[in-house]
């Protein structure tokens, strides 16, 4: 068991260190690849007034802070991997993942850069310096606050169920659509936050985090955008 876990570890880091900008977009998030839709959620009627009404919602936010659990798959590994960690967001674009379970990674975009700290080494990027960067950003705070669903880069079909939304984005643009074929991003019907999101990679390698603890609008102050 100890040799399965340093091995998943091993591919883990190794997935981190090769892949750091695509972590970035979760990057956090994939799922549903030969994972069959369920049954319980249908098409919405009137999908106009839905993303009216998350995209209203989505303008209120000024902060969520969150704990959350990623489910990791990758295809040479005999298991998935499970992490944990907290997640804070401000508007307009502020935001960190900290991930403390099973290694300690952690992820900001503040002041226009992209920081990492991987468990003491840190580095970042210069979000403006590249176009790339720029759309990833964009894209990663409107996926955490639902504002993507107003996006011209993705076509988006709704379903709900009797406690959810789902909106299933698919990426127009061919060269993203290599990389990330579908993302999901669920909805709570009772306070409209988001609480699940996937994203399936063309590879076949999938991600879903889950959001739990969810706590919108409170005051979070610059420092814990720092790295400890």
């Amino acid at each position: 068991m100890q040799k399965k876990m340093d091995i998943s570890l091993f591919y883990y880091r190794s997935f981190l260190k090769k892949n750091k900008l695509f972590i970035l977009l979760f990057i956090p998030f994939f799922l549903s690849f030969s994972i069959p839709q369920s049954s319980e959620f249908k098409p919405v009627n009137n999908s106009g007034v839905l993303i009216h009404k998350l995209d209203s919602f989505a303008l209120s936010l000024k902060s969520i802070r969150s704990d959350f659990t990623q489910k990791k798959h990758i295809s040479v590994l005999e298991e998935d991997i499970i992490s944990k960690g907290k997640f804070i967001f401000r508007r307009p674009n502020t935001l960190k993942w900290s991930y403390t379970t099973p290694i300690n990674y952690e992820v900001a975009l503040l002041d226009g850069k992209f920081k990492i700290n991987n468990d003491g080494k840190t580095s970042e990027f210069d979000i403006n310096s590249n176009k790339m960067f720029a759309e990833i950003n964009n894209m990663i705070v409107s996926m955490v606050n639902g504002s993507i669903l107003t996006s011209e880069q993705f076509g988006v079909e709704l379903f709900e169920s009797s406690k959810q939304y789902k909106a299933v984005l698919n990426p127009k643009n061919k060269d993203f659509k290599r990389f990330i074929s579908e993302i999901h991003i669920f909805f709570e019907k009772s306070d409209l936050m988001v609480s699940k999101i996937r994203m399936v990679e063309a590879s076949g390698d999938f991600t879903l985090i889950s959001f739990s603890n969810r706590k919108k609008n409170t005051s979070i102050a610059d420092s814990e955008f720092s790295f400890n």
